[in-house]
């Protein structure tokens, strides 16, 4: 999505779309970090061999690259469409 929004490079996507996608851009992220913790968790209270580990934080880089990705689209959003963010702004600070 982020590629194709700064391919176009002009604003095309309305207010209430920028809040939409800024909304779910938020829950993809906070979804991320429950999956994330709850791997730590899991890691600690339970006696896993080696390639259980292994396998667990390879999942963690994985939500890792999502958070980063995510992160990407929201800058793309502020980049291309920085007069229509102010709702992105408002759910950063509540």
């Amino acid at each position: 999505m982020r590629d194709c929004i700064e391919e176009v490079n002009c604003k095309f996507l309305a207010k209430e779309e920028i809040d939409e996608i800024g909304s779910k851009i938020f829950k993809m992220m906070k979804d991320s970090e429950d999956r994330k913790q709850h791997i730590e968790k899991f890691k600690k209270e339970e006696e896993l061999e080696e390639e259980e580990v292994q396998h667990l934080d390879e999942d963690n880089q994985e939500e890792d690259s999502l958070y980063v990705a995510l992160g990407d689209l929201m800058g793309t959003l502020f980049k291309t469409h920085a007069e229509l963010t102010l709702g992105i702004v408002e759910l950063l600070y509540t």
